[in-house]
């Protein structure tokens, strides 16, 4: 019997390891809020998400080499972009804070004969109350391309690329991220995009 005893530990380890992980990846929804994945491209693609409370985020691209991008310093607001992917289906590893979550890639990496003409919109995310400049809001415009997605610099300003020629008609809708409310009644008009009216948030800074 004590031969067997040296055994039980590392295999009881090992159950608290897979426990502990199976539990942090299957745990998305406080930590990874309004997860999203934009920007995508024939190589880089942007994943962002809201935490309940100041995290450091990582995406880990689990490819060959793989690729890494980190949040500089905690933050509520999350917006990392992985280049250099390959042509090919991936998952990726997103963590915030001491919670993991795989997000799978459903779609190739692969690029484009002909790729859509630029088409810029820029603008700023301000206070309601005093227009106060919004650093750090995450700015995501639905576009017939795809979800494309910015964060607002220390002048509250934002700009993306809409990737595509629209009638003068067009309307986008925007949904803002600031620190961890969500705001989703913004949108914006060709008619007025270079620059676009100021978006208005009714926080307190």
């Amino acid at each position: 019997m004590s031969l067997r005893r040296p055994f039980l530990a590392p295999l009881i380890g090992l159950t608290l390891v897979v426990a502990f992980l199976a539990i942090r990846l299957t745990r998305p929804f406080a930590p990874f809020r309004y997860l999203a994945e934009t920007n995508a491209t024939p190589f880089t693609s942007t994943f962002t998400w809201t935490s309940h409370r100041l995290n450091r985020g990582c995406a880990l691209a689990l490819s060959f080499p793989p690729r890494l991008s980190c949040d500089r310093s905690p933050t509520y607001n999350h917006h990392l972009t992985l280049t250099g992917l390959k042509p090919q289906a991936i998952p990726v590893i997103l963590q915030s804070g001491a919670n993991l979550l795989i997000f799978p890639i459903d779609h190739r990496f692969i690029p484009q004969d002909l790729p859509p003409l630029p088409n810029p919109a820029y603008g700023k995310v301000v206070t309601a109350d005093t227009l106060q400049p919004l650093p750090g809001a995450i700015v995501k415009v639905t576009t017939p391309q795809g979800i494309v997605s910015a964060p607002t610099n220390a002048q509250g300003a934002w700009a993306v690329d809409l990737a595509g020629s629209y009638p003068a008609t067009a309307v986008f809708p925007v949904t803002i991220d600031w620190q961890y409310l969500h705001f989703q009644n913004h949108i914006i008009s060709l008619k007025q995009y270079q620059p676009a009216p100021n978006f208005t948030l009714p926080v307190n800074p």
